[in-house]
């Protein structure tokens, strides 16, 4: 849990950015600041008369890197915390999605690589939204490294940025201290993570019930990964069941990810069956429907949203085979199970 007196979190807006998406960001983590804030006083047994007289238990600020006015997307003004400097290591830094030319944002933001390269240096988490993305990949952060970004820039980025490893159908990744995420709505997935990192649990719950209108889901993989299919000796194989286990969702060419462990389709399938008992397809297929069982239990989206997630760009095909192999439809599933919770 992050300390009061702690840096806190800076959120970055250039011209031309969505404002909702900055204000969102900001009122999600200067909500959680308040709420933990309370909570270290109750904790105190310190009673306070008004929530506003409370401190905030961290900072929380819209910085630009040149001036204070920006001007968003749709034309109205938002007016700037303050402007980036290096006299601060800040602990969470969340890149805004902006509209426009991206030779246009170098142009007018000369000084951003630098000192988000810096950041990074000193420890700093960073979240890129949407286009916001675009910050990491020319700073090369993401070198490398998967990411994902809006959709509308995906292509432009992919001839720009051949080295990073761009995930189209994915609506977020994360590696280490970097995530990036399709847009508002998947990053305040991320910041409900960075929330219970910095609060603690209690205040990102609080948060999802009364800001989100929702409950995060888990990102946790179920039992289905670590029981007996991972009852054998074959290292190679078990490096990669962890690589479907990160990478579940995108589309899984067998033959390519045989090759990127150095043996053959054939090799590679005969190996596999014999250390788990199950042929790589099978394994797939149970490893997203175990997933989208824990997602049908444990959040509101509909099933076709929850087909999308674990892989499935087919709902028809994913109900027919959750179907299969779990005997209940997957709103017949969620019905049934949800009701024990």
């Amino acid at each position: 849990m992050m300390e009061a007196q702690q840096t806190g979190v800076c959120v970055v807006a250039t011209d031309h950015v969505y404002g909702m998406g900055v204000l969102q960001v900001k009122d999600m983590l200067h909500s959680a600041s308040l709420r933990l804030a309370l909570q270290l006083r109750a904790n105190e047994k310190k009673l306070v008369a008004e929530p506003a007289a409370i401190e905030p238990a961290f900072e929380v600020i819209i910085a630009k890197p040149q001036g204070k006015e920006i001007q968003t997307y749709s034309g109205t003004s938002i007016l700037a915390d303050e402007t980036l400097t290096d006299e601060k290591c800040w602990r969470l830094v969340v890149l805004s999605h902006f509209w426009g030319e991206t030779s246009e944002q170098l142009q007018h933001n000369p000084t951003l690589i630098e000192w988000l390269k810096g950041q990074y240096q000193q420890g700093a988490k960073i979240l890129g939204m949407g286009s916001g993305v675009f910050w990491l990949a020319e700073a090369g952060l993401l070198d490398g490294k998967n990411a994902t970004t809006y959709w509308r820039y995906m292509e432009e980025f992919k001839q720009r940025f051949p080295q990073v490893l761009w995930q189209e159908n994915e609506a977020v990744c994360q590696y280490d201290d970097i995530a990036c995420s399709v847009g508002v709505a998947s990053a305040s997935d991320i910041l409900l993570d960075h929330i219970a990192e910095l609060c603690g649990a209690k205040v990102a719950q609080g948060i999802s019930r009364d800001i989100l209108f929702d409950t995060k889901r888990s990102y946790k993989l179920p039992s289905f990964s670590s029981a007996s299919h991972r009852r054998h000796q074959d290292i190679l194989i078990q490096q990669i069941q962890q690589w479907l286990d990160e990478n579940y969702a995108q589309v899984v060419e067998f033959g390519v990810l045989a090759e990127r462990f150095g043996m053959s389709k054939r090799n590679f399938a005969r190996r596999f069956k014999a250390a788990t008992g199950d042929t790589p397809k099978d394994y797939l297929q149970h490893l997203r429907i175990s997933v989208a069982k824990e997602r049908l239990i444990y959040s509101e989206h509909s099933v076709k949203y929850i087909a999308l997630e674990v892989g499935y760009q087919d709902g028809s095909y994913f109900c027919e085979l959750f179907k299969r192999l779990n005997q209940l439809t997957p709103l017949q599933y969620r019905k049934q199970f949800k009701r024990r919770l």
